[in-house]
């Protein structure tokens, strides 16, 4: 289990039609997860900020909203896992906070 106060973040809206991935960004703390659904996938094209690469955090994305929107050659897996809904289902129990950002 993560440390009590880890959050696993879930980004579900596109950073072209929200702010919420911002803000998530701007309230994340070392040690928290980000998971990257729906629409929110989108936000590993082109606002994906660097600076999550050097921040003790664990970046996923689900695997299926990647396929469904073609853009599954375009995301990095080496920087960000790959999950399935057992690998959701694995964050979420992992992580005894949650936020959704949509």
């Amino acid at each position: 289990m993560s440390d009590p106060l880890s959050c696993l973040h879930l980004v579900s809206a596109s950073p072209r039609r929200s702010g919420a991935f911002s803000l998530c960004v701007s309230l994340l703390r070392p040690g928290d997860a980000v998971l990257f659904l729906e629409d929110g996938v989108n936000a590993l094209l082109d606002e994906f900020p660097a600076r999550l690469l050097d921040q003790p955090i664990e970046l996923a994305c689900l695997a299926a909203d990647i396929e469904a929107r073609g853009i599954t050659g375009l995301v990095e897996s080496s920087q960000v896992n790959l999950v399935d809904d057992s690998g959701f289902v694995e964050l979420v129990e992992r992580y005894p906070l949650s936020q959704t950002w949509t």
